[in-house]
Parts: structure tokens; C-alpha cells; sequence
């Protein structure tokens, strides 16, 4: 799991997703939003959703990822239920560079 969803609270849309760095989350749109590079090095849950769950293919594209709804949510709650996607189907986010900066 590189791209996720840190936790059944959050809200499952293209503002709360987290490239995991070793064991870390960082939120990828902390560049577009800095409030919420309080949270980066965040640790994984236990309820951390990839986002092939959502339905997600992904594309690298350096300095970028970009993101396509393909299929239907197979991810889910505690209860059983499925947890649906509330976004975009297609979107591109800022990867997280801690060295250099960028999403920074």
C-alpha cells in the first residue's frame, strides 16, 4: 500500500489521501492546504485503506501521481458495509519529497 486513506473517520475523497513513506502517512495535498502538515509522519491504523480498495489505479509521474476510479469499492467498514468513494473518479496530487521539499 503506497496511496491510502488513513482511517474509517476520515472522509474517503481526493483531500485526505496519504503517501506512505517507510511506516509514515503524510497527507498529499499539504502543499495545496499547510494546515495539514501538522499531521505528517502520522503511524499507520489498523483501519488505513489503500486506495486499490477504492477502486484506484495510479500512475507515477515524478513529481506527481495521478489517480483512476476503475472499479467499484470493495473497501469497507468495520460492520461489513462498503465504503463508497465521495470524490472525483480522476485527480492528480502532489507527491511527497521530504528531502527536497516539494509538497512541502
Amino acid at each position: 500500500m503506497k496511496y491510502a486513506i488513513l482511517n474509517t473517520i476520515d472522509r474517503p475523497y481526493a483531500r485526505l489521501v496519504v503517501e506512505i513513506i517507510g511506516n509514515k502517512a503524510y497527507y498529499m495535498s499539504r502543499a495545496l492546504e499547510p494546515g495539514l502538515k501538522q499531521y505528517d509522519g502520522m503511524e499507520l491504523r489498523h483501519d488505513t485503506t489503500g486506495l486499490e480498495e477504492f477502486g484506484f489505479n495510479f500512475e507515477d509521474n515524478g513529481h506527481s501521481v495521478t489517480f483512476t476510479k476503475v472499479r467499484d469499492s470493495v473497501a469497507k467498514y468495520s460492520n461489513g458495509e462498503i465504503r463508497e468513494w465521495q470524490g472525483q473518479a480522476y485527480f492528480t496530487l502532489p507527491k511527497v519529497d521530504l528531502l527536497n521539499g516539494a509538497g512541502a
